[in-house]
C-alpha cells in the first residue's frame, strides 16, 4: 500500500475481497505503479492475526522470524481446512472463520512456544454499542498492554491491529502500511452514515489480544 493514512486517497485493502488495482494504465513505463501485496489478495485477516501476536509479544519476548514463518504456514493450512485458500485469497476472511484461525494460532503458540494468548470479544452480540463507549473500552484495554484486532467496513474494508487511540485517531500496526484512521470518519454499523470517507465498525469484529509467558 502506498498510502500511510486513511485520508490521503490511498488504495483500499479488504477484509472481504474488495480490491482496487494499484497499477495505472499508461504507455510510459515510468508512470506505472506496481501492484502491492494485498492489492489482489484477501489475506489481511491472516496478517492482522500475525501482527497482533508479534506486537503483543514484544513485552515478553519477540517472536523470531522463523517462528512467524512457521505460524504463517500453519495458519494457511488452517484457512484451507476452514474455508479454502482460494476463497480466502479472492474473497477474504469473515469474522466466523477468523475466530477459528485465531484459535489455531493460540493453540500453536501455547503448545510449541509456551506463550499463553488470551482473546476476548467484549462486545460480541452487542450491536447497539456506541462508538464512544467502544473507544472508552479499547483505551482501557490498550493501557493494560493489550492490542486490538479490528475489522473495518466501508472505505478500508480491512482487518488491522490497533495499538493506541488518541483523541482524534486510532494508531495501527498494519499489514498494508496504514498508520492511522481518523476517529471522525469512524462509526458503528447501526450509527448514522457520515459524509465522505467512512470506517464502519461491527462490534462482533473487535478482538482484544493479550499475551503472557507460560515459562
Amino acid at each position: 500500500m502506498r498510502s500511510t493514512t486513511d485520508d490521503t486517497g490511498g488504495h483500499r485493502n479488504h477484509a472481504h475481497g474488495q480490491t482496487t488495482p494499484s497499477a495505472k494504465r499508461s504507455h510510459s513505463w515510468g508512470q506505472l505503479t506496481p501492484y502491492q501485496q494485498g492489492s489482489l489478495d484477501g489475506l489481511c485477516g491472516l496478517y492482522a492475526i500475525i501482527n497482533a501476536l508479534v506486537f503483543v509479544s514484544g513485552s515478553h519476548r519477540r517472536l523470531s522470524h522463523p517462528i512467524v514463518e512457521n505460524l504463517f504456514a500453519e495458519l494457511l493450512q488452517a484457512i484451507d481446512r476452514t474455508i479454502g485458500l482460494f476463497h480466502a485469497l479472492h474473497y477474504g476472511i469473515d469474522t466466523g472463520p477468523l475466530v477459528i484461525i485465531l484459535g489455531e494460532a493460540v493453540e500453536s503458540l501455547a503448545n510449541d512456544h509456551g506463550l499463553v494468548v488470551t482473546i476476548k470479544r467484549p462486545w460480541e452480540h452487542k450491536p447497539e454499542m456506541s462508538l464512544r463507549d467502544l473507544l472508552r473500552g479499547l483505551r482501557r484495554d490498550l493501557a493494560k498492554g493489550a492490542v486490538v484486532l479490528i475489522g473495518f467496513g466501508g472505505y478500508l474494508d480491512h482487518w488491522t491491529v490497533a495499538v493506541a487511540i488518541s483523541a482524534r485517531a486510532m494508531r495501527l500496526f498494519d499489514s498494508a502500511g496504514v498508520t492511522r484512521v481518523s476517529l471522525a470518519c469512524c462509526r458503528m454499523t447501526h450509527e448514522p452514515a457520515k459524509a465522505g470517507v467512512e470506517h464502519i465498525i461491527d462490534a462482533d469484529g473487535v478482538f482484544v489480544v493479550r499475551m503472557k509467558s507460560q515459562r
